[in-house]
């Protein structure tokens, strides 16, 4: 029996709010093509006033530091909810520990799934492995980046994925799961590597590779952070909205 398809993130987008305004909306601009092309499913009169505008963040000025490798540590970042999928990562890092000594794997973010997380951290006997920072400062986020060897993201949904911008600008590879807009932000085997949702055993290979290969590693890193400069740049993302305003201002 096949399974019922699994509801859009964006199916309520028509009878809500958000839809309402959308249809008023002069122009409305999608931080992912992913994002932009379900809610033209929805709201097809939007196709001809509408256009992506991928997210940027202001680069920090904190310089990235050498990618550390004795021990390696891992980084889950943002709140802590199933849909961040951090619950994977735990399973992933699970099979690494023994390969890897020393290796912690680092979750900075707060939400309701954090009990669970721990839970699940002291079944799976690497809770001591295990550092749930909580919520971290903005501010703090490049730091705790650059402490880091790589950015685990193993969401099951993902309109885009700052925190993907957030490592590439601090040249950490990411691994990633191929969902929403995340394909759209790392190009998979230059600035990481991409798997299927809920697909433990892949993540841990692909994590796995990249500790067993810190130069490709580290030519991951540095790629993810060329390419957040040249295509998800802040001029350019800021010249893009001009480009909007322009164009509804003109009528």
């Amino acid at each position: 029996m096949a399974k019922p398809a699994k509801p859009s993130p964006w199916s309520a987008v028509v009878a809500s709010a958000r839809g309402r305004l959308l249809r008023a909306a002069d122009w409305v601009t999608g931080c992912s093509h992913s994002v932009l092309a379900h809610t033209r499913a929805q709201l097809p009169q939007i196709a001809s006033r509408s256009c992506v505008i991928h997210n940027s963040l202001q680069p920090p000025a904190l310089e990235p530091a050498p990618l550390p490798f004795d021990p390696p540590r891992l980084l889950c970042l943002g709140r802590v909810l199933h849909q961040k999928g951090f619950d994977l990562a735990l399973r992933a890092f699970a099979g690494l520990a023994g390969a890897f000594p020393g290796a912690r794997l680092i979750v900075a973010g707060d939400g309701e799934a954090r009990p669970a997380l721990e839970r699940l951290a002291a079944e799976l006997g690497i809770a001591s492995a295990v550092d749930m920072l909580g919520w971290v400062a903005p501010e703090a986020v490049p730091a705790w980046i650059n402490r880091c060897t790589l950015v685990v993201m193993p969401s099951r949904i993902e309109p885009f994925g700052l925190v993907a911008l957030q490592a590439a600008q601090m040249a950490r590879p990411i691994v990633a799961t191929r969902v929403d807009g995340l394909p759209e932000v790392v190009a998979h085997d230059e600035s990481g590597l991409l798997v299927e949702s809920d697909d433990v055993d892949a993540l841990t290979a692909a994590i796995r590779s990249l500790l067993a290969d810190p130069r490709r590693a580290a030519a991951m890193g540095d790629a993810a952070r060329r390419r957040v400069q040249e295509a998800f740049g802040w001029e350019r993302f800021v010249d893009a909205y001009e480009d909007v305003y322009r164009l509804v201002s003109r009528g």
